[in-house]
């Protein structure tokens, strides 16, 4: 590869970077109060759970309108669904996009 071509690439890459890092920031700032509050009402909920390991008591939670997404790792697909369950029956969620990966231990 050339050096120009290199370069060229390596920009572009950074680009969308900048770019990803902007959407992200503006897709957070669109969380309102009763957003945020559901999000912790859901953190807080989670947190009385002593079933649930460490790594699932740290995934992201957000939430924008009713619509709550799960991102992060958990211990087992039992887990996973738990905290499917418990999120879905929370007032104020209208759906849940479970984006949660299951680490093999």
């Amino acid at each position: 590869m050339k050096l120009s071509e290199l370069l060229a690439a390596s920009s572009l890459v950074f680009a969308m970077g900048i770019f990803q890092s902007s959407l992200a920031s503006a897709h957070d700032e669109k969380m309102t109060s009763s957003d945020v509050a559901l999000v912790s009402q859901i953190r807080e909920d989670l947190a009385k759970d002593t079933n649930l390991s460490g790594p699932a008591q740290n995934i992201k939670i957000h939430a924008f309108s009713g619509k709550v997404i799960l991102k992060g790792t958990v211990t087992s697909e039992g887990e996973k669904q738990t905290i499917y369950d418990k999120v879905a029956a929370e007032s104020g969620v209208s759906s849940v996009v479970n984006k949660l990966d299951v680490k093999s231990e």
